[in-house]
């Protein structure tokens, strides 16, 4: 496989491009939907950064000590299945029927084919992404559940997506090294909680 491709689709779900895609979003759900739809998926993906975060930080620190495989969990993985997967049940809700589904069908596949970038590229191994996977998935439920109990205002997709694609297309290929700056953290802040 054409290794430009693969950084390519990794790249989707780098914190450059779905943070500034997600902050978007937050005004978006806000201004279109309403502040708690805006609120929901806000504090899910501040949920799926949080953990991520956290887990770096033990996996980094005590992944060795702790005779683990999983040194840094996948941080692209967690984030494409949360945001992907939110775009997701936007097409869901807003589109009921083939165009939904065929919708939401082309976003598991881009969110299973990020996951797979990560392991091609070596970024990652499998038991790192499938914990990436599952941080992103209970964060993406997090959202989901209240968020589909919820009486839904019209929200014109052709408009969220004119408003969200000049922010995808600007801020594709930035890659922001949260795991380096995370790394160069611990030290600092004495986080290094497993070096003996």
């Amino acid at each position: 496989m054409n290794p430009h491709f693969i950084v390519w689709i990794t790249d989707l779900a780098d914190t450059g491009v779905v943070l500034p895609l997600s902050a978007l979003l937050v005004g978006l759900l806000w201004y279109l939907e309403s502040a708690h739809s805006a609120w929901l998926f806000g504090r899910a993906l501040l949920a799926c950064l949080i953990t991520m975060a956290v887990l770096k930080v033990i996996f980094i620190s005590c992944g060795h000590a702790m005779g683990s495989s999983i040194n840094s969990p996948s941080g692209h993985t967690s984030l494409g299945v949360f945001f992907y997967g939110t775009v997701a049940i936007l097409f869901w809700v807003k589109r009921p029927g083939i165009q939904g589904i065929l919708a939401s069908s082309a976003l598991a596949l881009l969110v299973c084919a990020i996951a797979v970038s990560r392991l091609l590229l070596n970024a990652h191994n499998l038991p790192e992404v499938i914990v990436g996977g599952c941080v992103g998935a209970l964060a993406l439920t997090l959202f989901a559940i209240p968020y589909l109990r919820q009486k839904h205002p019209s929200l014109k997709l052709k408009k969220l997506g004119l408003i969200l694609l000049p922010v995808f297309i600007l801020t594709y290929g930035t890659v922001l090294p949260a795991e380096q700056m995370l790394r160069q953290m611990l030290p600092l802040f004495h986080l290094d909680i497993c070096t003996a």
